[in-house]
């Protein structure tokens, strides 16, 4: 392929690329750019990419068929170096971007890559002009000039992967058809989101499926601990959930589950939610996880324990109680015990727990959606990191009407290494047709609501392509 090398305000395409130096245009002066490659960035990220902006310099001539074409030529330059700035000043809110297009000569790329560009240096004008201007073989020239600007990571074209759809709550893979090898920005749209749902609902993100997991608790049973039946609120067993009813105000635990077989085995700090309720307006409960690792050199290894959480709904709500980091590899043990202790206020009700939810915290990410009534709207969530469109990610509702912005708190710029996105969607809903409150997300009918993970990757490239 030949070289692009462009700035595309979107009503204008600046052109650097390689032609003839005596005919009217932009030239880069021979050997004077040598493209810079982003950083890895230091430090919290914070919807952000993960790598530094990048400073490019480089001198060019101007070349134009008079003086004054020579000089449209250096205020459209200016003025596309101050279009990014005000861009970048401005959220993107007004102003088109400008778009830093380069594929180098011999590439194997049908697209160049992409990036915007934040205007120049900061305390530089962009552009240093030489005050003579020369007139070479009929035309104005003007140079050398000397450029600098930021633009963030160079981007390659849209890929798109789409998982089966699946009820919730479900792992949804998306898988593509090649590696990514540097994090690289990726916009997630699920279907069938909504708002209504009691506390808030999470979002477990992950660059592999195998690295989430969910599963009933109504196994766990131990004194004081039952299963009972509450399929009519659709728990994750379909039928059973796990009842506690205190004997006294002390702290009592459930049967042990062994999660080992649930982890990958490079896996050792994961973070766990439950989804639980309790009976009662009046009486007070809290929640807390407790790992017992069982290793053949040290036999039983001390609990690790989360935080006490308490449980504030009377309605279903997923809880996240916390980072259990284990002090051994999980190759080196033979059981990893999973129990969930519970504590009351009183004896004068019970609580119920449904499932409990794991990530593994090192590879993994999660969003929160703090609760919001809107019975009735199930649309598409998107998860946008618009790198190229505004500098700022942004989570709203696809939707035909107005913009739909939806509360988000974690980090919503998402990049993903390798193949895969794995998504998990942690929701309770009230339908309003029954009149109940659900273990899962469901439709206004009470039925348990099907969702299908969109991934829409751009490849990140450190180097030209």
């Amino acid at each position: 392929m030949t070289l692009v090398h462009q700035w595309d305000t979107g009503a204008n395409i600046l052109d650097f690329s390689e032609s003839d130096p005596t005919q009217p245009g932009y030239h880069i002066v021979d050997q004077s750019w040598i493209p810079g490659i982003p950083v890895k960035r230091v430090g919290l990220t914070g919807n952000r990419s993960s790598f530094e902006d990048v400073i490019e310099s480089y001198d060019i001539m101007i070349v134009g068929v008079d003086a004054d074409d020579v000089f449209t030529k250096l205020e459209e330059l200016m003025a596309a170096l101050d279009q990014a700035q005000r861009w970048k000043d401005a959220r993107g809110s007004g102003v088109d971007p400008v778009i830093f297009k380069y594929r180098p000569a011999g590439s194997t790329m049908t697209d160049p890559l992409e990036s915007a560009i934040m205007g120049p240096p900061n305390g530089s004008p962009g552009l240093n002009v030489p005050a003579r201007l020369e007139l070479v073989d009929g035309n104005s020239h003007l140079g050398p000039i000397g450029v600098s600007f930021v633009h963030r990571v160079g981007l390659g074209p849209e890929e798109t992967a789409v998982s089966s759809a699946a009820n919730n709550p479900a792992v949804l893979t998306a898988t593509f058809t090649d590696d990514a090898l540097v994090p690289s920005p990726t916009q997630l749209k699920m279907t069938n989101f909504t708002g209504q749902r009691q506390g808030g609902s999470f979002l477990l993100l992950s660059d592999d499926g195998s690295k989430i997991d969910a599963f009933t608790m109504q196994g766990a049973t131990a004194t004081n601990f039952t299963a009972v039946n509450d399929a009519a609120r659709l728990p994750l067993h379909g039928t059973n959930v796990l009842r506690f009813t205190p004997p006294d105000t002390s702290w009592h635990e459930t049967a042990a589950t062994d999660i080992k077989s649930r982890l990958l085995t490079d896996t050792k700090d994961i973070l766990i939610f439950v989804n639980a309720r309790r009976n009662s307006a009046t009486m007070e409960a809290q929640l807390k996880a407790k790992l017992e690792i069982s290793n053949p050199g040290y036999a039983m290894l001390s609990p690790i324990e989360t935080d006490p959480t308490p449980i504030v709904e009377t309605k279903p709500q997923w809880l996240f109680l916390g980072e259990i980091e284990a002090p051994v590899e999980y190759t080196d043990v033979t059981a990893i015990n999973l129990k969930l202790a519970v504590k009351t206020s009183g004896t004068t009700s019970t609580v119920d727990i449904d499932a409990v939810a794991i990530i593994d915290a090192r590879s993994g990410r999660v969003l929160f959606f703090p609760s919001s009534n809107t019975d009735g709207l199930w649309i598409t969530l998107n998860i946008d990191h618009r790198e190229l469109t505004r500098p700022n990610p942004s989570t709203y509702l696809d939707s035909s009407g107005p913009f739909m912005n939806v509360p988000t708190q974690g980090d919503q710029y998402i990049e993903m290494l390798g193949d895969e996105v794995a998504a998990m969607w942690l929701a309770t809903n009230y339908a309003s047709t029954t009149g109940l409150d659900y273990w899962a997300g469901v439709s206004s009918a009470g039925i348990k609501l099907s969702n299908t993970l969109t991934a829409v990757r751009r490849k990140a490239y450190l180097t030209p392509k």
